[in-house]
């Protein structure tokens, strides 16, 4: 019996050498397929306008590792993507050239662009449109929403554009320290409780600016590079007019109403009561009115301080005129959205 399995033993190893030896005799062709895929139209755009001459990958198509994965985003339109990445080359891109020279971008730009098309939507509430990371990479959201028709819209994008840079700029060379000390006890977590209206009536350019000094000076930047500096100084002279008006419109109340007593008193005809309790009335109006006024002079104050700091650190630093700059960028967002109401 003993030697009935020792031969079958040897027969299943002669097999298997055998088999080993069949499979030594394979093909040395690879199954792998090793040829670079060949570029689509879009990839060959991008290749020639951002990696090449800016060393900027566009990353459109989609990575779940890039991405949260507890947001409803999704991968761009890809007839969209082209569209928006135009936009980003001629409003961003070729002004800061101009102004900072040839190679300015290329010199100092993240190195990633990714592009989702869904909205970023935070547990408060409040859309993320982009933002940066660590001065390499900068992500925008809500591709697919894209209109050129409308200036408004259109300037979302590139308020998050100009804000992310801001920061990789800031991370490079950071801006005076004396700017947080404008408005140190406005900053809050809970700047989403306020609107732009009430951040602009505490010296803030709108209520994002009150998150922290960074954000502050971020938003700054791109709102004065993401409209015309009439509009700019539209916003912030605007602050203080409808309390200048009340104010005014109450001291007239109170003057004519002055004036009827006077005239009663005069002719020996008795007040009305109600006329001196409304005389009571407007001076409170009026004292509350004047206090506020000096508050909204003083937010108006602050704003064009921190424009200034926003302005010398451009100049200082970067050798860039942000009034410059903000005329460029105004001619070609107003360029590209008047084409395409054509």
């Amino acid at each position: 019996m003993k030697s009935k399995y020792t031969y079958i033993t040897l027969i299943t190893v002669l097999f298997s050498l055998w088999a080993c030896n069949k499979e030594d005799s394979l093909s040395s062709d690879s199954v792998l397929n090793t040829k670079t895929p060949e570029l689509s139209d879009l990839d060959s755009w991008i290749r020639d306008n951002f990696i090449t001459p800016y060393n900027i990958d566009v990353e459109y198509r989609w990575d779940d590792d890039e991405y949260p994965k507890d947001k409803h985003l999704y991968p761009p339109t890809e007839e969209n993507v082209k569209p928006l990445l135009e936009v980003v080359h001629d409003v961003w891109i070729d002004p800061y050239n101009k102004v900072g020279g040839n190679d300015f971008i290329k010199n100092l730009a993240p190195r990633q662009l990714f592009l989702a098309g869904g909205e970023n939507v935070n547990q408060s509430g409040t859309i993320t449109v982009g933002f940066a990371e660590a001065g390499m990479k900068i992500t925008l959201f809500k591709v697919d929403d894209l209109d050129l028709t409308d200036v408004k819209e259109t300037r979302s994008y590139m308020h998050t554009i100009q804000h992310e840079y801001c920061h990789i700029l800031n991370q490079t060379k950071p801006f005076d320290p004396k700017y947080v000390e404008i408005t140190p006890s406005g900053y809050t977590s809970n700047w989403y409780n306020f609107t732009n209206a009430q951040a602009n009536s505490e010296g803030f350019i709108s209520a994002y600016a009150k998150m922290n000094d960074f954000e502050d000076f971020a938003e700054m930047t791109s709102h004065m590079l993401n409209m015309s500096k009439e509009e700019f100084d539209a916003i912030i002279d605007s602050i203080p007019a409808a309390t200048e008006t009340a104010l005014k419109t109450t001291q007239n109340t109170l003057t004519e109403l002055m004036i009827k007593i006077k005239v009663q008193e005069l002719t020996n005809k008795k007040v009305a009561e109600d006329d001196l309790k409304k005389v009571k009335k407007l001076e409170e109006d009026i004292q509350k009115l004047q206090v506020s006024l000096v508050k909204l002079n003083e937010a108006v104050k602050n704003l064009r301080e921190k424009e200034e700091i926003v302005a010398n650190y451009f100049k200082s630093e970067w050798d860039i005129d942000i009034y410059e700059l903000q005329e460029l960028v105004d001619e070609k967002m107003r360029e590209i959205t008047e084409k395409h109401k054509d």
